[in-house]
């Protein structure tokens, strides 16, 4: 964790390929903030690229829609996914029954997580996920699940966070126009340096 790398051939490739959508007149330039999402809720467009969250969307209530997986761009099939994480902070002298119990919680909270998917979200527990009742009460989530076995997370490490937003801002700058791909990315990565470089100082490597 003490340099950036989405600054890649790799990398620059991927947000070339994104640029060139919308330069090729595939995507329209400056879509605000969940404009894609109303778009397709006001039966301006035909597909939305999204997340599970979505699938429980009350908004979609008149629309006759199903969720599919993620196409396959590039050599192979990847992508992104994010979880929820229950934290236990190594607190010292910390009472070692209270810190039991938060165990026992936790793995309550897992166990009975069948419910998570009313909210849009997967079961934690590969039981409670693979339980066939799940799919049917929740048809939609299938893609998601099928998908679980490419899927990439984010590197975790202290204070991340902040490193991986500058990837935000650098997609924001290039879609817009305001740099090239390279520029946007190059310029991503010497924050995000600056950033893991702190980092290690405040965290230690």
């Amino acid at each position: 964790m003490t340099e950036a790398t989405f600054n890649s051939e790799a990398g620059v490739k991927a947000l070339t390929w994104m640029t060139d959508l919308v330069k090729n007149g595939y995507s329209p330039s400056n879509v605000a903030q969940d404009g894609n999402i109303k778009g397709l809720i006001a039966g301006q467009t035909a597909y939305n690229w999204n997340g599970v969250w979505q699938t429980t969307n009350t908004a979609f209530a008149d629309l006759s829609w199903e969720a599919a997986p993620v196409p396959q761009i590039g050599t192979e099939k990847a992508v992104w996914s994010s979880s929820t994480h229950w934290v236990f902070p190594a607190n010292k002298g910390q009472d070692k029954n209270k810190t039991a119990a938060a165990a026992t919680f936790v793995k309550w909270m897992n166990d009975n997580s069948a419910g998570w998917a009313e909210t849009g979200e997967l079961p934690a527990d590969n039981t409670v996920r693979n339980d066939p009742s799940l799919l049917t009460t929740y048809p939609n989530l299938k893609p998601f699940m099928d998908e679980l076995e490419y899927a990439h997370y984010e590197t975790v490490s202290p204070g991340i966070s902040e490193a991986t937003a500058t990837i935000t801002t650098a997609l924001s700058e290039a879609l817009t126009g305001k740099k090239s791909p390279k520029e946007a990315l190059d310029d991503g990565k010497a924050k995000a340096d600056q950033i893991l470089k702190q980092n290690q100082a405040k965290y230690g490597g």
